[in-house]
């Protein structure tokens, strides 16, 4: 289920991702519930969680420009899960994982890499396979591990999750990459404590040894604030993708078809369709793709002389230009507690700052409530029976994520528009040629 704080934070998440122009982001600790996908007007989130309980939770974040390339999507757990994305020459593999942190006890920790060596072997073995998340590894700067984990990273000793990782890389020829890059200290830590003392890092990638060099860079970008205690961990990596895509401009908005009623627009709107058909006369030898266009052509453009385009559809929504503000107000303080040379009064503007943020979003959630049962109050004192109990329902009923994305019978994840249709055609063909439809007809 998606709250209404969740709702928010998912506005906020997005809306910084942008800004860095990522096109797939890998996500843990969502602590949503179920599995799915959902889509929004320039992304689609895939997640994986918990079934009950608010905990854990993986997932990723696609950028519409590629959404038509990912082939599959699986929730292993609500630790682990991956998508495949079609490539040029090789797909690619994408396991995002949230580790058992370093006090976990062995057993948790060996159920843990059983279900990431299982995930990993039931990926396409011609695939590039890309291990990305929070490992909870503290990777060190052992001469004997060099091959495998570079000779950058933050610390100079691994700790026991950190050997694990190592362990699992070694045994799958694959390089820890986020160890491999020389930058600043800053550029290395992934992860602060509450208190701002302490720094790791330990959110890492590896990639097939075989395909390390696509990797362009890996460094954390500290300046992307969501209230998390992680940095955003931003990859280059140079992948030929088969034909990812621009696309330009939104959807058409709908036809005000309300005003037919009105029978002077009637009469008008008959009369043009009739003559647009008179000038463009079809017969029975021709082609019933080329008839099809016509009539949807004659329609079409006799709709946009008549009628008016409606405007679309604003849902009501709590998180408005008052809760963005406050927002960009915050993020631009934390940037400033960012620098080098912060002073304190930049720690006090930005913990007001979050003060202030958190007390308009719940102002706002609350003002948006109450307009709700106001509403609902509205409607059973006037006696609308079928609003009150759709309005009801639909406050009482758990998130349920709205997607075009279908499966193959082969299971596979159809992104395609043409596709995606010739799959429900048959679906329906199916449905409708079966013995029983047969029999009642």
């Amino acid at each position: 289920m998606l709250s209404l704080y969740q709702a928010g934070a998912l506005k906020k998440l997005l809306s910084q991702l942008d800004s860095y122009k990522t096109d797939i982001t890998a996500l843990q600790e969502i602590r949503w519930t179920g599995e799915g996908i959902i889509e929004k007007k320039n992304h689609t989130i895939f997640y994986s969680c918990d079934r009950k309980r608010h905990m854990f939770g993986t997932g990723f974040i696609v950028n519409k420009r590629i959404k038509h390339l990912v082939t599959d999507f699986k929730a292993k757990t609500p630790r682990i899960c991956t998508i495949r994305v079609r490539g040029l020459f090789f797909n690619y593999s994408l396991i995002c994982v949230h580790a058992p942190t370093e006090e976990k006890d062995d057993e948790e920790k060996d159920n843990f890499y059983e279900e990431l060596d299982q995930t990993y072997e039931e990926c396409p073995k011609r695939d590039v396979k890309i291990i990305l998340g929070d490992v909870n590894a503290k990777i060190g700067q052992e001469e004997v591990h060099r091959p495998i984990i570079g000779k950058y990273s933050l610390h100079t000793l691994s700790n026991d999750n950190g050997l694990r990782l190592i362990d699992f890389a070694c045994s799958k020829n694959m390089v820890v990459a986020s160890t491999l890059y020389n930058h600043k200290d800053i550029h290395k830590m992934t992860w602060r404590s509450p208190d701002g003392q302490t720094y790791n890092q330990i959110d890492h990638l590896l990639i097939d040894a075989r395909h390390v060099s696509n990797v362009m860079d890996v460094r954390t970008f500290r300046g992307a604030n969501i209230d998390s205690d992680h940095y955003l961990l931003i990859s280059k990596i140079r992948s030929r993708i088969s034909n990812a895509r621009k696309t330009y401009g939104t959807c058409a908005r709908k036809f005000n078809i309300e005003k037919l009623k009105t029978p002077e627009i009637s009469s008008v709107y008959k009369k043009q369709l009739n003559e647009y058909l008179e000038k463009h006369p079809t017969n029975d030898n021709d082609n019933i793709n080329d008839m099809w266009k016509l009539l949807k052509n004659t329609i079409t453009q006799t709709a946009d002389t008549v009628l008016d385009r409606m405007e679309r559809i604003t849902y009501i929504d709590w998180f408005d230009t008052e809760c963005e503000q406050a927002t960009i107000r915050k993020n631009l303080a934390y940037k400033r507690m960012q620098q080098r040379n912060h002073t304190w009064k930049a720690v006090e503007e930005y913990t007001t700052a979050i003060k202030e943020e958190k007390r308009i979003h719940k102002t706002k959630k609350k003002i948006f409530i109450e307009h709700e049962l106001k509403e609902l109050e509205h409607l059973r004192s006037n006696n609308e029976s079928k609003s009150f109990y759709q309005k009801l329902n639909k406050s009482r009923k758990d998130f349920q994520p709205r997607t075009t994305l279908c499966r193959s019978k082969e299971g596979i994840l159809l992104s395609e528009e043409d596709d995606i249709l010739s799959r429900w055609a048959e679906h329906f063909d199916e449905l409708l040629n079966t013995e029983t439809s047969n029999q009642r007809t």
